[in-house]
């Protein structure tokens, strides 16, 4: 079930209107999500998974940020932060 819906996020990701680096993260992102369009992959595996680097993954994500592609909450659990929540903004769901 989730791969179909991962599968749907991803169509809605191909559909957007931005450039090469942030298509390729949303679509990364896109990739990890659930039904309710949320993801929590690691920048380690968002660099990983797009060939990008962490300060590159970084930069795209506040692009996309920015033009309201996705929303980012910091996770922490204790004193340490764990890997951000991504909600896409689509309506694919």
């Amino acid at each position: 079930m989730v791969v179909t819906l991962s599968f749907q996020a991803m169509s809605w990701a191909l559909k957007q209107p931005v450039k090469t680096a942030e298509k390729l993260l949303l679509l990364v992102i896109a990739n990890y999500a659930d039904e309710q369009g949320r993801a929590w992959p690691s920048v380690e595996t968002l660099a990983r998974d797009t060939g990008m680097s962490r300060t590159s993954v970084k930069r795209t994500m506040k692009k996309l940020e920015d033009t309201g592609f996705i929303r980012r909450q910091k996770r922490v659990k204790g004193y340490l932060q764990t890997s951000n929540l991504y909600t896409l903004k689509g309506g694919f769901s």
